[in-house]
């Protein structure tokens, strides 16, 4: 019997190559291997600077000081998503505001309006999957508010030939393993504001000035600021600077995956697909399905696994966790889309290391058991 992992990070000789290398330096902390990552991770998506943390959700942290999202104010997220994009606005003291997302499992931006008090400061829409929001249409209905791309899932993913990462003030992004990229754990702060950029800079290594030259003397730095220690190793970055070389081929060869997946699943009834959108370039980070009712999703997950096939939910309905639940008391029911595609959505396998023969097993597969249900 065949296992196919739902996601498995794919290393080459190239990437312990240049982890190898870096440890043969002595300078495995912060350094000029972090540089590279940001100065390549940058130019890919088209931003004036970057800035390397521990996590996409650090990262998220950091925007939201730098653009001074505190006690008082309102953060709009979309109620459909890993739940780190809450818990960066509960950091900062601030309130999360719940909007319910989409067929498309983004924020549903017809009802951004509704969410909006005088308190609302910002929004923090997702890229859910590697399909990214439409930021623009945003931007112009609500110019006053500050935006905070999540693009966790979206390194590579473009809308209206506009990349994730550039669209907003700030833009978040993971290297988790489950990725299109890895770099173990990891994170990046992408922006165009110089300002901005030397803020992060200063949260992410304890408060040290930006500006700070060693003298003769060997003053220490000034801190200004409360800070954190933030900071991604050359260790990690040294992975990632190789395979920001083989991004763009990866995601080619998960497009590839995700129109077998098309072909063969396209005319199931009672199956959705993730939709693909004009003028979209998806970095499929996951192929997330949507059942019909009438599937008991956790037995189709069952059935797969027996088949040796891993899956998942497609990510969390965060308003219906325990924490969030207690603190803003909304019933599952009070965002009706984010319940249903919690309890009905799967995540089926997507990664580097799958071959086209993997993808159509797991189709055939699929469809088997959907059609004896």
């Amino acid at each position: 019997m065949r296992n196919i992992a739902l996601s498995i990070p794919a290393f080459t000789i190239e990437d312990e190559e240049a982890l190898v290398a870096c440890l043969r330096t002595g300078w495995v902390m912060q350094g000029p291997r972090v540089k590279e990552f940001e100065e390549s991770f940058a130019k890919f998506v088209g931003a004036d600077y970057a800035v390397a943390v521990t996590s996409c959700t650090t990262a998220l942290h950091l925007a939201l000081l730098v653009l001074g999202i505190g006690p008082g104010d309102e953060v709009i997220v979309p109620s459909f998503s890993w739940v780190a994009t809450a818990n960066a606005v509960e950091f900062v003291g601030a309130k999360v505001k719940f909007v319910d997302v989409d067929e498309t499992f983004n924020i549903n931006c017809d009802l951004i309006e509704a969410a909006i008090t005088p308190k609302t400061k910002a929004i923090i829409p997702v890229h859910l999957f590697g399909l990214c929001v439409n930021v623009k249409h945003i931007k112009d209905q609500f110019p006053n508010l500050l935006i905070i791309e999540d693009a966790a899932c979206a390194a590579g993913s473009s809308i209206n030939g506009e990349k994730a990462g550039a669209m907003g003030e700030m833009a978040a992004f993971s290297f988790h393993p489950r990725k299109s990229i890895t770099t173990g754990e990891g994170g990046m702060v992408t922006s165009n504001s110089e300002a901005y950029y030397k803020q992060l800079i200063e949260l992410r290594n304890h408060g040290l000035s930006a500006d700070f030259v060693k003298k003769a003397n060997h003053d220490m730095p000034e801190v200004n600021v409360l800070g954190y220690n933030f900071r991604m190793t050359d260790i990690q970055a040294s992975i990632g600077v190789t395979q920001m070389k083989r991004l763009a081929s990866m995601i080619d060869e998960r497009n590839n995956g995700a129109a077998i997946y098309y072909n063969t699943l396209s005319e199931i009834n009672g199956l959705t697909l993730p939709p693909k959108g004009e003028h979209i370039v998806h970095c499929w980070q996951s192929f997330v399905i949507l059942l019909d009712a009438q599937y008991n999703r956790n037995e189709v997950m069952g059935r797969l696994a027996i088949r040796g096939i891993a899956t998942r939910p497609g990510t969390q309905a965060v308003h219906m966790l325990g924490y969030y639940q207690e603190k803003y008391g909304l019933a599952a029911n009070a965002l009706p889309m984010s319940q249903q595609v919690y309890e009905q959505s799967i995540a089926i396998p997507m990664h580097n290391k799958m071959s086209m023969d993997d993808y159509t097993y797991v189709a055939d597969e699929l469809h088997k058991i959907l059609e004896s249900l």
